[in-house]
Order: structure tokens, then sequence, then C-alpha cells
């Protein structure tokens, strides 16, 4: 029972904006816990508790962050938007590339290629 209580919250913070933008980005890139384990260099009981109970560190954050490439305060829940620091119109874009299907964005891939120079 005293080893459960380490992945208890008790710092106050509500963890659901962390777990739920996760889940969003693992599913966004098709990763299973075990692909975001391998891509980010945890191991994948941690990942797995992340998504249920635990609360992360720091560094597993900027891991997450770093493999997913989104700002610490987007995945925690504390913005809005992943690209708080981009204009309107292309945040807007990377928003709905981030939700499209592989297939759809190798075809954007291949567009942006031909301006890409």
């Amino acid at each position: 029972m005293a080893q459960n209580l380490r992945y208890r919250n008790t710092d106050g913070y509500d963890w659901e904006a962390f777990r739920s933008n996760l889940r969003s980005l693992m599913e966004a890139h098709g990763y299973t816990g075990k692909d975001l384990a391998l891509a980010s260099g945890l191991a994948p009981t941690t990942v797995t508790r992340y998504l249920t109970e635990r609360t992360p560190d720091v560094t597993a954050l900027w891991r997450i962050c770093d493999t997913f490439d989104v700002s610490m305060d987007w995945l925690v829940g504390r913005e809005t938007s992943r690209y708080a620091n981009l204009p309107d119109n292309i945040k807007r874009m990377a928003d709905l590339y981030s939700v499209a299907t592989k297939e759809d964005r190798d075809v954007i891939d291949l567009i942006l290629k031909k301006y890409a120079g």
C-alpha cells in the first residue's frame, strides 16, 4: 500500500489535462505506450502510469515535449494551443495537421516539399 502512495497526486494540481493531451498526442501520432517509451527514453510502465495515475517529473515532461515538439505549458494544460508563439493562421494549420491521418499528412508533406526549394 505504501508503494502506491508515491504515485498519488499530492501537489493539488489537476493532472487530467496532461493525461488528455498526452492521449491526444499519442493517438494523433499513432503511438502506443510502448512506442512513446521507445521514442522518449521512458519506461513503458511509466508511460502507462502517466496515462492513469502518476504525476510526471520535469525531466519526463521535457522528454515527452521533445518527442512531440510541443510546449510544456500546453502539455500540462496551462496553454490552450500547442503553438502559442506562432501566428494564428499557422497555429490553425498546425492544429489541423496534427489530427490529420497519416495518409493526409503524406499528401500535405508532398505539397510542402514543392515549395521548400
